[in-house]
């Protein structure tokens, strides 16, 4: 099946083009998500790094049911 995928893209016009815009979507993204991540101040990060170990009694399963 990818085979036909691969076949049928390749014949389109315009394939190439195609392939450097998702590309350069997946990289502008992959930036964005980066600077956003690096400028987040130092509180938030511990914020969500011990959020798993906040909310216990929120999130506890009783499996005995």
């Amino acid at each position: 099946m990818l085979r036909n995928i691969k076949h049928y893209l390749s014949t389109q016009e315009g394939a190439e083009m195609h392939d450097l815009v998702v590309t350069v979507i997946f990289f502008i993204i992959f930036a964005v998500m980066l600077y956003l991540v690096w400028r987040m101040p130092k509180q938030r990060v511990d914020e969500l790094k011990n959020m798993p170990f906040n909310d216990q009694n929120e999130n506890d399963y009783d499996t005995t049911k």
